[in-house]
């Protein structure tokens, strides 16, 4: 149930608004501190301000957590309330779905894994104009460089600060942003099969990184289906906390490049596994859905 004074366009309007507005006060309020900070007039590059002033990298942390909640996780807070504020929940066999959410998602994530980086390999082979694919490769270069930069310092604080921030804050804001008001909205208007295609094809575009554009895409279809099928926002959040958390775990303690940000071309990965792996994904998510994953957690419309 939502205003019925007000259309579904509108609240779409006003999303991308404050969208635009939280960027906008974000890097009005991380120019001024790095101004206020470092006596940096103008900021020409956030890497080369890191490398020359190594404290840098922790400012822009922080940066970051400011960008997030003014352009994602407040404007989605606004419009959900405004839009959902009359749907309720039903609330029985909570129990069986909050195990079945604990054990299945994690195993629904794993054996997506294969096919996500195999589309990441596909991605990196798309032919582009060479014009066009020298300004990709820059921007992905830059945006590498970018988290390298952030991620070089390995103490404890940095480590907790960027699982705080990528995490848990990044999770949550996003999956709120994309699944539970913008793909919300567009499903209340449109197919839910293209609600759920476009506003993951928005949820990877807002990365402004080519090289994952395709297995980011990926990814938030899978988190797109198991908001559709469960109507439970707490389960995409849940498997995007796992898949964000994972890849930190695996920069800082198990490799120094990041799977989904590294810009040399990955390995290739065999075939065999990533048709096993699907296998194993879609049996278990149809078993999930009939079994588990049914809408238990209703919105009552």
């Amino acid at each position: 149930m939502y205003n019925q004074n007000k259309s579904i366009a509108y609240f779409l309007w006003i999303l991308i608004g404050y969208f635009l507005l939280g960027s906008f006060l974000s890097q009005w309020i991380g120019g001024f501190l790095v101004k206020q900070l470092y006596g940096v007039e103008k900021i020409e590059s956030f890497i080369e301000l890191g490398k020359n002033f190594p404290n840098a990298w922790f400012t822009m942390r922080w940066i970051q957590l400011i960008h997030t909640v003014l352009s994602f996780l407040l404007p989605a807070w606004w419009v959900r309330r405004e839009y959902l504020s009359q749907n309720t929940y039903s609330t029985h066999n909570e129990v069986s779905s909050v195990i079945g959410t604990l054990v299945i998602v994690p195993v629904l994530l794993l054996s997506l894994m294969p096919l996500i980086q195999w589309l990441y390999g596909i991605n990196q082979n798309i032919y582009l104009p060479p014009s066009i694919n020298e300004w990709v490769k820059n921007m992905d270069l830059k945006n590498s460089q970018m988290l390298m930069g952030m991620f070089a310092d390995k103490s404890w604080q940095a480590i907790s600060l960027n699982f705080f921030i990528i995490a848990i804050v990044a999770s949550l804001s996003e999956e709120l942003f994309f699944r539970g008001v913008l793909q919300r909205l567009l499903t209340d208007r449109l197919n839910p099969h293209i609600a759920i295609l476009f506003s993951s094809f928005c949820f990877s575009a807002i990365h402004f990184q080519f090289i994952g554009f395709l297995p980011r895409w990926g990814m938030g279809i899978f988190l797109g289906y198991l908001f559709w099928h469960t109507h439970r926002l707490i389960v995409p959040i849940f498997a995007h906390f796992l898949f964000n958390g994972g890849q930190l775990l695996l920069y800082y303690f198990f490799t120094e490049k990041n799977l989904m940000t590294n810009f040399e071309p990955s390995k290739s990965i065999s075939g065999y596994l990533v048709f096993i792996s699907t296998i194993v994904f879609i049996f278990t998510y149809l078993i999930s859905k009939n079994l588990l994953f049914q809408k238990k957690y209703r919105y009552l419309e």
